[in-house]
């Protein structure tokens, strides 16, 4: 009897946790929201702010004559997590501006870094090395204005005369890299590690490399960039640049095709071939050739994905060519 209510307890705890999440209430407008797997570890867990909208009441509804309208707007704020079912963390969110994602593999390797709405996303493989990089904003591929490209950026600054558009050349023994004016780049200031993203090398002034640096529009339906300043800084002040030759829109469009084509032609051909017209169909000419074409189609896009991915350049061991 004593083993059967045993059972029966241990059995009434697990369908208990896999139920409706436990919410903890910290002051008036405050929640911790928990909710746990079905062994009853946690599952994720956030904290959100409550703000309750009561609109006038409502006239037209019969059914709920003089009611108000009452809305609960709950914001998630601070550090949440999630988990796998044995514990191991599954993701990490940092919710601010823009909200920071980490997800991580059931080993602990990193597996992507995302900001949104808006920003950047990372992906990396199963040794934790990156391996795609997307900057987006509202879901697509950023660019600078066209009002701003072929130095249009440089308007009313003291450089627009007197610029000289050599190539920036980074050297390193016998390695060398090209960047040309109008490329987009990162780069870090030696008394800071923040990275100033979405800059756009100009050319040189003096003795000085300058820079177009840019921001994100969130308040254009476009998707596009906002010209935030334009600096001018000497070698000797920069502490890493970060480039890629091939971080470019036409770049990912072409590998994102890629990668459709190539899933579409080998699992759908085989699946839905397999689906509509039997097994049997998998063995025609025209099908299995579509189908053994598609694999390479993907692994190349995999490559050409790989480009988009800046490299970083440390000027303590790469020197910028005066």
């Amino acid at each position: 009897m004593k083993q059967a209510f045993l059972v029966l307890t241990l059995l009434f705890t697990r369908f208990c946790f896999s139920q409706n999440p436990k919410i903890t209430r910290h002051g008036n407008d405050t929640i911790e929201v928990v909710s746990y797997h079905k062994n009853g570890r946690v599952k994720d867990s956030v904290w959100k702010t409550i703000e309750v909208l009561v609109g006038k009441p409502d006239k037209i509804d019969p059914k709920h004559p003089g009611d108000s309208i009452v809305m609960n707007i709950e914001t998630p704020f601070g550090t949440a997590k999630s988990f796998y079912k044995k514990g191991h963390l599954k993701s990490i969110t940092h919710y601010g501006t823009p909200n920071i994602t980490y997800e991580y593999r059931k080993n602990g390797q990193l597996s992507s870094y995302h900001e949104f709405p808006y920003g950047y996303k990372k992906t990396y493989n199963k040794k934790g090395k990156q391996i795609r990089q997307s900057d987006h904003n509202k879901k697509k591929f950023v660019k600078v204005p066209k009002n701003y490209r072929k130095q249009g950026d440089l308007n009313n600054t003291p450089y627009a005369s007197g610029l000289s558009t050599p190539d920036l050349i980074l050297e390193n023994g016998n390695n060398n890299k090209n960047i040309k004016p109008g490329s987009n780049v990162s780069f870090c200031f030696t008394n800071d590690t923040t990275i100033m993203r979405h800059c756009v090398y100009e050319g040189r002034y003096k003795d000085s490399l300058v820079f177009s640096i840019y921001d994100y529009d969130v308040t254009d339906s476009k998707n596009t960039l906002k010209l935030a300043r334009v600096v001018a800084v000497h070698a000797n002040e920069l502490q890493r640049i970060l480039y890629a030759t091939k971080n470019l829109r036409k770049t990912h469009t072409t590998a994102s095709f890629m990668e459709v084509a190539g899933f579409n032609m080998t699992f759908l051909t085989v699946v839905g071939g397999a689906v509509f017209f039997g097994a049997a169909v998998l063995v025609q000419p025209a099908v299995a050739a579509t189908a053994i074409a598609g694999i390479p189609v993907y692994i190349i896009s995999k490559q050409v994905f790989k480009k988009t991915v800046p490299k970083t350049y440390l000027l303590s061991e790469w020197k910028i060519k005066n």
